[in-house]
């Protein structure tokens, strides 16, 4: 992994940390004014969230580009429930691969349907296929119920690898809520800071418009005091092995003219995000934008479950049938004693079976032994 992914990843968890910074009843910095609003927008009761991705990359000379687009509606009372249309295109020697579908979570179920498949890459598409375009189709059943299961495996592996060296264990949850000050600390040091406050317009809206910047050069000493002051988080990380690691970072910084600092924006109504925009050259050969829109604060929406779907088991069917059009297929037909030891099988039809294979020399006589 290349040093700018490697910094992209230490942002991204800085930023997600933000999200759980508690404001002070006081004047907000311009900083302290991005983080209420992305507050307020985490806890909208409801919100439309546009998500759009742009990756480039260049493979044995030739570009590639891919697009993908989400379209969701969040509901987040009672129970909750999402809707989303996805769609995407790959461009690649010439030639576009589009697909799309959508998402339903409703009724603590989630479906799935596909609209659009790549038939330039399938242009002989069975029947069967064919007809699953455009059907619900019933994914995970209760869906909170299983991440529930999965926290609580995730808690049980995270209590067993701080058992191992030698830490108190803690929960998913207090993990997080360890996490809350670190992105107070980057803003105290100067690792992000805004440094630039506009008056702009999205979608003929009046809004405000930060640039926030992330200081790479400041990176390397806030990981070594992050990792320091938060050790409980940061189990088997030993401080030499960081020290080395952010010593060999400040090297690579320093010769990376591109690499010290990282821009993006995000643009608010006073209240809410509205937009946020990150783009970044992650490798040589690699660059990324992601541009996310937020509408709709606390409308009602109407999502509910489809009244038709079809199940994961009816789907499997129907590619097992595909596969085996005459049913599944047969068993081998060997007589098996009823008195199996550990050490021992017996199958009765082993020397006919082998008498068989000796007197085989072409397909042919294969055909005749079937």
């Amino acid at each position: 992994m290349s040093t700018k992914t490697i910094i992209a990843l230490v942002v991204i968890l800085v930023i997600a940390g933000g999200a759980y910074f508690l404001l002070q009843d006081e004047l907000l910095t311009p900083e302290q004014e991005v983080l209420s609003a992305m507050k307020n927008t985490k806890e909208a009761d409801s919100l439309t969230m546009d998500l759009e991705i742009n990756a480039n990359m260049v493979e044995d000379g030739e570009e590639v580009s891919f697009v993908l687009g989400m379209l969701s509606d969040i509901d987040r009372r009672e129970e909750g429930s999402m809707s989303s249309d996805i769609n995407g295109e790959v461009v690649a020697e010439g030639m576009a691969v589009n697909f799309g579908g959508g998402l339903t979570y409703a009724d603590d179920n989630l479906y799935a349907r596909v609209d659009t498949f790549p038939s330039v890459l399938f242009p002989d598409l069975p029947q069967e296929i064919s007809d699953l375009i455009g059907v619900e189709i019933l994914v995970v059943e209760e869906v909170s119920e299983k991440v529930e299961e999965g926290l609580e495996e995730t808690d049980e592996e995270l209590a067993r690898m701080f058992k191992e060296e030698g830490v108190d264990p803690m929960t998913m949850k207090e993990l997080m809520e360890e996490l809350e000050g670190i992105f107070d600390k980057a803003l105290e040091e100067g690792v992000v800071e805004v440094t630039e406050v506009e008056s702009d317009e999205i979608e003929g809206e009046r809004a405000t418009k930060y640039t926030v910047l992330v200081n790479y050069e400041k990176v390397p000493d806030f990981v070594l005091e992050v990792v320091e002051e938060h050790e409980e988080i940061f189990p088997g990380i030993g401080k030499e092995e960081v020290e080395e690691s952010m010593e060999q970072l400040k090297e690579e910084i320093e010769e990376t003219e591109d690499l010290e600092k990282m821009e993006f924006y995000i643009w608010t109504d006073g209240r809410y995000v509205i937009k946020a925009q990150f783009s970044q050259d992650l490798e040589e050969e690699l660059s990324l934008e992601v541009i996310v829109r937020f509408k709709n604060f606390n409308e009602d929406f109407d999502i509910t479950a489809p009244e038709e779907f079809m199940t994961l088991e009816e789907v499997e069917e129907i590619f097992m049938e595909m596969l085996h059009p005459f049913g599944p297929a047969p068993m081998p037909d060997f007589e098996i004693e009823e008195d199996i030891t550990e050490d021992e099988i017996i199958i009765d039809d082993i020397e006919e079976i082998e008498e068989e294979m000796d007197g085989i020399e072409d397909i042919e006589d294969i055909e005749n032994i079937l």
